[in-house]
């Protein structure tokens, strides 16, 4: 497999990034990059949707499509606020993780993503011509060890097998290092603001190499932009109609998505006019809605979502211990990093116009695409090093926390420490793995575990460069494998997961077959009308010929009437063999189908530029 494959699962829309023969390139849908929506429901049969069809039927059945599911892998149902979601109703799960009401179904997040993540890999196949390789995921630097978990658990469920989580800001970042004009080591900052949540982050990029200093984040995206938009809409519904705005969930759902195009065109614009006819009625007759909407207006609806997005970026560059000034590039990704309001705040920390070069609709899955190739790689080019987003800390019974892995540590990572058992069989005391601060507004408890053993326990706790957290127990004494019981952890169990990947596996198997049952009868099919056509088209064909190809076309008809695989494939080489001695076009009918395959048009790389210690000196002079 020559191929190395990066998806940027985004909470708007996912894409796919393609590394072969050294160059990082989109999947394309005709002449634009392939984007798939994020959007998945269930119909009103019970069939899942996925997609763009999704995202329209939301406008129609907002109680059965949910946009956005990827914020909620890996959520407790504690953490959410479920009005948030309305109409769409979440429920408490057995151990306390959140779970998705559509219609008459519950469903766990990673299930309802899933027939996303597949109908991705089905168009990627299709259009390389081969299965996928593990693929390199690109998810946000701010997810917890949960939503790492859950995340590859809906994969995996996708028919995915994931080789590595990478952050969007890092992915950017590999982008830059490779069509960068200059060498050099630089340190730039990467801010990725989509539709789930914001990053930061602190990037040293070198010739052969790609580290992160730091990582800040805040759970505001594009969404939560929207909703306060959705609101003032509301409002202004209500003083115009004199109608709750509120009180239908269809048209909530038209304001919402009427929010979102505005947002978007006011990043280019400085008014924009949103107009939705026959949004309610009432005895007097239908209510439209129809308001101008500014740039002023917009950043004083959502300043302190803002504010709070421009303290993380602060908060990254005092992690990262280095002088604002020695930021040589401000890379600004995601679809809500475009708002100028932002641009401007952004501007006021670095002293420096923030850069939009990056195509922000490609290059998180390019970069993704670009470390799948150099993790396949015997002899990578260039080291990725990520840094921990959330600090991690063991508290045993009552104590105070003691601190495993600080938050910016270099992963993967590992570390070890003793615990003490009664020795008699009985469980030590009761431990708990903290995730994050309280300070950043992150949910403190990942994990609870007791030991049973000897009296003195070693737990190890290994981080790999997903940030997945993983423990381990033996004793010291005779280094045998003590027993280790892990509570409040959520997510499926491991034999559950197998069970639920097998019974995925094998509907996709079933679907397949069908799929190429159908391949081959329309193949068949094909081949008839064809034939009929080209013998009704020439009329000096030698008679024997004319009459061997429309007793083939016959043959095939009457194949066609059966429901008999077999007999389908059998006519197909029956009926090839015979086309395949005719001249002319009678033989090109006898080719089989071509199967798709990505042709990338790539660009020229830009020219590298050498700078000299001289040339540095006077870059810094004139800075």
């Amino acid at each position: 497999m020559s191929l190395a494959i990066g998806v940027d699962l985004g909470t708007t829309r996912c894409a796919v990034g393609v590394f072969e023969a050294g160059k990082a390139v989109t999947l394309l849908a005709g002449r634009q990059t392939y984007r798939e929506t994020s959007a998945v429901g269930v119909d009103g049969e019970g069939v899942m949707v996925v997609g763009e069809r999704a995202r329209r039927l939301s406008l129609t059945q907002p109680n059965q499509m949910l946009l956005g599911v990827r914020r909620l892998l890996g959520r407790r149902f504690d953490e959410l606020e479920p009005t948030h979601w309305s109409p769409i109703a979440l429920q408490r799960a057995g151990d306390g993780d959140a779970i998705v009401k559509l219609g008459e179904y519950l469903l766990a997040p990673a299930e309802l993503l899933a027939p996303l993540l597949r109908q991705v890999r089905r168009a990627a196949e299709t259009q390389l011509g081969e299965q996928l390789p593990a693929v390199v995921v690109a998810v946000r630097g701010q997810l917890g060890d949960a939503q790492r978990r859950a995340t590859i658990a809906a994969c995996r469920l996708g028919g995915l097998e994931v080789r590595r989580l990478v952050h969007a800001t890092t992915a950017a970042a590999l982008v830059y290092q490779a069509t960068r004009a200059t060498v050099g080591e630089e340190l730039i900052a990467v801010i990725d603001f989509g539709g789930g949540g914001f990053d930061a982050a602190l990037i040293e990029v070198g010739e052969k190499s790609v580290e992160v200093l730091a990582q800040r984040g805040v759970d505001i995206g594009g969404d939560d932009l929207d909703a306060r938009v959705v609101e003032w809409l509301q409002a202004e519904f209500s003083e115009q109609s004199g109608m709750d705005g509120a009180a239908d969930p269809i048209a909530r759902s038209r304001m919402r998505d009427s929010a979102e195009k505005a947002r978007i065109a006011l990043s280019d614009s400085k008014d924009v006019t949103l107009h939705l006819p026959y949004l309610a009625a009432d005895e007097a007759g239908p209510k439209h809605l129809q308001s101008k909407l500014t740039q002023a207006r917009l950043e004083k609806l959502v300043g302190d979502l803002l504010d709070r997005c421009v303290a993380a970026v602060q908060r990254a560059v005092d992690d990262a211990g280095r002088p604002v000034q020695s930021v040589a590039q401000v890379l600004m990704i995601g679809g809500c990093a475009r708002m100028p309001a932002l641009h401007g705040k952004v501007e006021s920390i670095f002293k420096k116009i923030p850069s939009a070069a990056l195509d922000a609709d490609e290059v998180v899955a390019r970069g993704a695409a670009i470390l799948a190739g150099l993790l396949a790689s015997r002899s990578p080019e260039i080291t990725v090093q990520e840094a921990l987003s959330r600090p991690l800390s063991l508290q045993i019974g009552s104590a105070a926390p003691l601190l495993l892995f600080p938050r910016g540590a270099a992963v993967p990572a590992e570390h070890s420490e003793p615990v003490t058992t009664p020795g008699d069989g009985r469980p030590g005391a009761a431990c708990r793995v903290l995730e994050g601060d309280r300070s950043g507004g992150e949910s403190p408890l990942l994990l609870g575990f007791t030991v049973m053993g000897r009296p003195e326990i070693e737990v190890k706790f290994t981080l790999d460069a997903s940030q997945v957290l993983e423990l381990s127990v033996r004793e010291l004494l005779r280094g045998k494998e003590a027993r280790l019981v892990v509570e409040g952890r959520g997510g499926f169990p491991a034999e559950v997961l197998t069970t639920m990947i097998a019974a995925a596996q094998a509907e996709e198997l079933e679907l397949r077959q069908a799929r190429e049952i159908r391949d081959r009868r329309q193949r068949l099919d094909n081949m008839a009308q064809r034939a009929e056509r080209v013998v009704g088209e020439q009329e000096k064909m030698h008679p024997d010929v004319r009459a061997a190809v429309l007793a083939g076309v016959r043959d095939a008809r009457a194949v066609l009437q059966t429901q008999d695989d077999a007999m389908v494939t059998t006519a197909i080489e029956a009926f090839a063999a015979l086309l395949r001695t005719l001249p002319g076009e009678l033989a090109s009918i006898a080719a089989p189908p071509v199967v798709g395959r990505l042709q990338p048009v790539i660009a020229a790389p830009p020219k590298r530029v050498v700078m000299t210690e001289q040339d540095l000196l006077d870059a810094d002079e004139q800075g």
